[in-house]
């Protein structure tokens, strides 16, 4: 089973000619819907370079899903700048460069398409993202377009979210919410859309499909990752999924809880 030249279902039952059944979609953010991972290595490099250093995309390889002070950690210890910076003043200056790169931010290539595919068909969407709720809303700010396909997102900071990917937690939390909204859901008929593999692990554990975004600038190898749970894997963008979207069965979600 194939989308497009690229997309391949890890699946491997391409002899299986039944429709997958959806009740509703879920996506990650950064990375996913909009190409947060560009800027987050420019404002690096606008931290580095006035230090003679670079952060390139083989640097970068090995930040991919690791906390903050972590990310912080290796890029001075890979670029030899302990003498310049701590994790601490790392991490502080990278974010007030980030926060100014907010509004060059770009939605992903065929994004829109692919959640119009999934609106024409009546299928509810929402957002469960790591960052935090100050963070989403500034970078939302620039992503209106988006935001007005979802029914709600759940931020990394949710009271209820207390561990965050790759545990369940985000995706049960926002399955929850969209219940309440649409009516119950079946987690196995739940779609998500990630381009890490943290992501993926905790989608599994919530019992969901997985699609695979992973960007074509990271090396994998590197990073550690693979993707091989995702249920889809898009290697040429999330817009490879738009081919896959007709075929999908769509399935009523049941009663709404209960108040």
């Amino acid at each position: 089973k194939t989308m497009g030249a690229t997309c391949t279902c890890a699946r491997g039952d391409s002899a299986n000619p039944e429709p997958v059944e959806v009740q509703a979609v879920i996506f990650d953010l950064d990375g996913t819907l909009i190409d947060y991972e560009d800027a987050s290595r420019k404002a690096m490099c606008l931290v580095t370079e006035p230090h003679g250093k670079t952060v390139d995309w083989k640097v970068h390889s090995m930040l991919l899903g690791r906390p903050m002070h972590n990310v912080a950690e290796i890029v001075l210890d890979k670029l030899e700048l302990k003498d310049k910076f701590t994790p601490d003043s790392f991490v502080e200056v990278y974010y007030k460069k980030m926060h100014d790169l907010y509004p060059e931010i770009k939605a992903m290539e065929g994004v829109l398409k692919v959640m119009q595919g999934f609106k024409d068909k009546g299928i509810p969407m929402c957002i469960a993202t790591s960052s935090y709720t100050a963070s989403y809303n500034e970078k939302m700010k620039f992503h209106k377009d988006i935001e007005a396909f979802v029914k709600l997102h759940v931020c990394g900071d949710d009271p209820e979210v207390k561990k965050g990917k790759p545990a369940p937690d985000i995706f049960l939390c926002a399955k929850k919410r969209l219940e309440k909204i649409v009516g119950e859901l079946d987690p196995a008929k739940c779609i998500v859309f990630e381009d890490s593999p943290f992501g993926l692990q905790g989608a599994n554990a919530a019992g969901m499909m997985g699609v695979a975004v992973p960007d074509p600038r990271i090396d994998h190898e590197l990073a550690g990752t693979n993707f091989n749970t995702a249920k889809w894997v898009c290697k040429g963008g999330i817009v490879e999924f738009v081919a896959e979207i007709p075929a999908l069965k769509v399935v009523s979600p049941g009663k709404k809880p209960e108040e």
